[in-house]
């Protein structure tokens, strides 16, 4: 059976970044978590120059979660690069996928290639740079947008969409 589509990607510091930032911030539910935050610091804001005498809780809440959060993207970026070095001699990973009507296969060079029925993904979603497919099991295996060596980046995010798999924003 011939691949629809093939996509080789590395995984530099830069795309990591952007997969961790957007895991990090962008999510549509942290969205909505900023949202609340905002909301809240306005209230807080709104009460402190009426006059009111409210405590520094939400502030210093706002300003640990966004702490928490900054510590938990450099740490996860950091993770992903030493454990690249740790595997390769280069420290980038590589890998190579290649999407057929009824599965993916992805080959990162260290051992048996991986083959993910579409059944067991559970969600695809994108940044500028990146395309990410999240398993069942909830491991996540990003594609360089410029990695298309067989169709492209868009055609491969329509054909993810018929499969019910990744929602057109």
């Amino acid at each position: 059976m011939e691949a629809k589509f093939r996509c080789d990607s590395a995984y530099t510091k830069k795309l990591v970044q952007e997969f961790y930032e957007y895991c990090c911030f962008r999510r549509p539910r942290y969205i909505v978590y900023h949202i609340i935050f905002a909301l809240a610091l306005a209230v807080w804001l709104f009460a402190r120059l009426s006059g009111g005498s409210i405590s520094y809780f939400i502030p210093i809440a706002v300003l640990v979660y966004y702490g928490m959060m900054l510590c938990y993207y450099y740490a996860s970026v950091s993770l992903f690069m030493k454990r690249s070095r740790e595997l390769t001699r280069s420290g980038v990973m590589q890998m190579k996928m290649a999407a057929y009507t009824d599965r993916m296969e992805f080959f990162n060079g260290s051992g048996e290639p991986v083959e993910l029925p579409y059944d067991e993904v559970k969600s695809v979603f994108c940044t500028k740079n990146l395309i990410a497919v999240r398993s069942k099991a909830s491991l996540v295996y990003m594609l360089q947008k410029s990695g298309f060596t067989l169709g492209a980046a868009d055609g491969f995010l329509d054909f993810m969409h018929e499969k019910g798999l990744y929602k057109k924003r």
